[in-house]
């Protein structure tokens, strides 16, 4: 493996923090930094000729929320009885006095991470930024714009509250209950869960006095706004009353998770338990590693993943990765040491089933590799940016094809011979023929493997021959018979990869645009013939809305009209569209005549699924899932494609295009002209 930057993106604050960069599964890029968190998401654009990754970027502002500021406690009374002991313990904890005597404290962010991904067309991942001090808000999307909640917080605030009685008189006392407060109050780290019952994500919190904490979060589809419930609290443990460092939460199966947190003492714990809507349950409790080293687990330096032995958690310590083979209870089997013989670690991230990729603070990059007995590192590379820039991560796309790294200048800023303070450079991890096998072995929806596609797109452009060599071989002669019986997904990967040939020179390809161009359409039209033969073959029609029975007698016309035009090209496509047709009932269809959506006259003609025309003249276009037209309303569309879809064809099981499996994106109102 030898990673090859081909971008950089430039950022104006640089990321202080290790594993600063996450990858979500919707493809966005959180980016942490000083101030907050770029976020940047990933756009497919498979006909742009640019050989560059085309994104999107936000920035968020991080919260400048201090829990611990009001504790119920008024600090400037409590001051005046005061001896210099006590006054040095208020002073120097910035915790217990974060605003004091007017003095300003500006919070940075400590943690970035996604949630998982919730499969619905107005939804997207969720972002989850804790601050150091201790506030822990919620980022969404919401019409193009990323909001900011901090419910979480201020649940947490409220539920602490609610348990304080009157502090005490004695100015020792009212110290110690100051800190009692402003421990528990202070977010230290959290780890996304699962999704459970459908929409609602897993969250589990820790504090600076051990609590850990279960929330159920919620978006809702149409409004957006997130709503948080707290499922339970799980009080710290009898010698565990310190900060929790790190934390992650392992789906095993059903309502039981493996949670593990790291302390600031060093101490690494596991729990087997279950999680419901009624609250948590603890079955076990183990102590995996109980030396105090006092070296502490950054939060994102703590990786679980499964492997053929069960759970397997890696855990960065310093210039060490301890390596946990995990039990089903949570209880240790064995572990392991790896020393880096680096200054820090900053970034773990899943690779293989058998592999982790390693970043270092000098950006050297690592494979550690978990199939040996003995887990062994391996140097892949030296930092790609030089000595005056530290390596703060590394984040990999959903297919493993491209890697973004965060670099920030390390040493003193010299705007002569340093452009940029800090920057994000994007580095392609598979060249043409290992793209070509992660697109050639990838089974599923079209869109968990944009990343791939986009990243063949630039080689294409860039390296020309070689790359057009390898693409050719894939995709094979295109005849007419392997086309007819060819599957739905493999069709779908064949439109995606002619619609990039045709943005590179063919002068020394078998294939010409024309060809090409020729056979996309076609290839397309054999697309909607599976879609229309899936609807056909599954529908109900005692149950179908009047919306549904439209679309059900506009599918009755496109099987005469393939019929008609592929009858003696494409034998199979037609011999199940005219096995269909015959049993087709159209007298059971409440529907009988298609009519203009703008001047109400009939529709004479059924000419194909892009437009429908009237005898007036008005061509409307028409949903890509159920050919109905699209009239001068809102409507979803799929900019990969340039087709769309009506809001009523469009539902959280069936959100994607027929062609490339893109999510719909909601669009304003569209004018349509005579």
């Amino acid at each position: 493996m030898k990673l090859q930057d081909f971008q950089c993106s430039k950022c104006s604050h640089p990321a202080h923090i290790p594993f600063s960069v996450e990858w979500s599964d919707d493809d966005c890029i959180a980016l942490a930094t000083e101030k907050g968190a770029y976020i940047t998401i990933l756009q497919s654009l498979p006909k742009s000729k640019n050989a560059v990754m085309h994104t999107e970027r936000f920035f968020i502002s991080c919260s400048k929320a201090c829990p611990t500021e009001n504790c119920g406690i008024d600090i400037n009374e409590l001051i005046k009885d005061f001896d210099q002991h006590q006054m040095y313990q208020l002073v120097q904890d910035i915790t217990l006095s974060p605003v004091f005597k007017n003095s300003s404290y500006s919070p940075s962010v400590k943690q970035v991470a996604w949630s998982p991904v919730v499969m619905k067309h107005k939804l997207r991942c969720l972002l989850a930024m804790l601050t150091d001090s201790g506030s822990l808000s919620i980022c969404y999307n919401s019409s193009d714009e990323w909001q900011m909640d901090s419910s979480l917080s201020l649940a947490w605030f409220d539920y602490c509250s609610s348990q304080w009685e009157r502090p005490p008189v004695d100015s020792g006392e009212a110290l110690e209950e100051l800190k009692k407060r402003a421990y528990k109050l202070k977010l230290s780290a959290f780890a996304w869960g699962s999704v459970i019952e459908v929409s609602w994500y897993l969250l589990v919190t820790g504090a600076w006095d051990g609590t850990m904490t279960v929330w159920k979060v919620y978006q809702d589809p149409d409004m957006k706004n997130v709503c948080v419930q707290m499922l339970d609290v799980l009080p710290s443990f009898d010698g565990f009353h310190t900060i929790v460092t790190a934390l992650s939460c392992q789906h095993l199966e059903e309502n039981n998770y493996i949670v593990t947190a790291c302390y600031i003492d060093g101490r690494i714990v596991t729990m087997l338990v279950s999680i419901t809507s009624d609250g948590l349950k603890i079955f076990s409790r183990n102590v995996i590693w109980d030396d105090g080293d006092r070296i502490q687990v950054y939060p994102g330096g703590l990786l679980s993943k499964f492997s053929t032995e069960g759970l397997l958690l890696a855990v960065n310590k310093g210039p060490y990765i301890l390596i946990f083979r995990i039990g089903p209870s949570g209880e240790l089997k064995e572990y392991h040491i790896v020393n880096s013989q680096e200054i820090l670690i900053t970034g773990l991230t899943d690779f293989s089933p058998t592999e982790v990729l390693v970043t270092a603070y000098s950006g050297s990059i690592y494979i550690l590799n978990l199939e040996k007995s003995e887990p062994e590192l391996t140097k892949e590379q030296s930092s790609l940016r030089g000595n005056h820039y530290s390596c703060n991560g590394l984040a990999l796309s959903k297919s493993k094809a491209i890697a973004v790294i965060p670099y920030s200048v390390k040493t003193n800023y010299d705007h002569l011979t340093m452009k940029e303070l800090c920057h994000l450079l994007w580095c392609s991890v598979a060249h043409h023929s290992e793209i070509m096998s992660i697109i050639a072995a990838h089974a599923g929806p079209l869109s968990s493997i944009w990343d791939a596609i986009s990243l063949l797109r630039i080689e294409l452009i860039l390296n020309n021959n070689e790359s057009l060599d390898a693409v050719s071989r894939w995709l094979g002669e295109l005849s007419t018979e392997e086309l007819d019986t060819m599957e739905i997904e493999r069709l779908k990967k064949n439109l995606a990869i002619m619609r990039l040939l045709q943005l590179v020179d063919l002068s020394k390809s078998k294939y010409t645009h024309s060809q090409l161009a020729s056979i996309e359409e076609e290839v397309k039209e054999l697309i909607m013939s599976c879609h229309v033969f899936k609807i056909i073959s599954n529908a109900n029609i005692e149950k179908m809305t009047k919306f549904q029975s439209k679309s059900f007698y506009l599918m009755k016309k496109w099987l005469e009209y393939i019929i008609s035009k592929f009858e003696s090209k494409y034998n199979f496509t037609t011999t199940t569209a005219s096995t269909l047709l015959e049993e087709f009932n159209i007298e059971e269809i409440d529907f009988n005549k298609e009519l203009c959506e703008i001047c109400g006259a009939e529709v004479p003609t059924f000419m194909g699924a892009g437009t429908s025309k009237c005898v007036a003249g008005h061509e409307v276009p028409r949903c890509c899932l159920s050919f109905v037209q699209c009239g001068p309303l809102a409507y979803y569309k799929c900019f990969n494609c340039d087709v769309i879809a009506h809001p009523e064809a469009v539902s959280d099981e069936n959100n994607s295009c027929i062609y490339c499996d893109n999510t719909f994106k909601f669009t304003e109102i569209i004018q349509l002209k005579n």
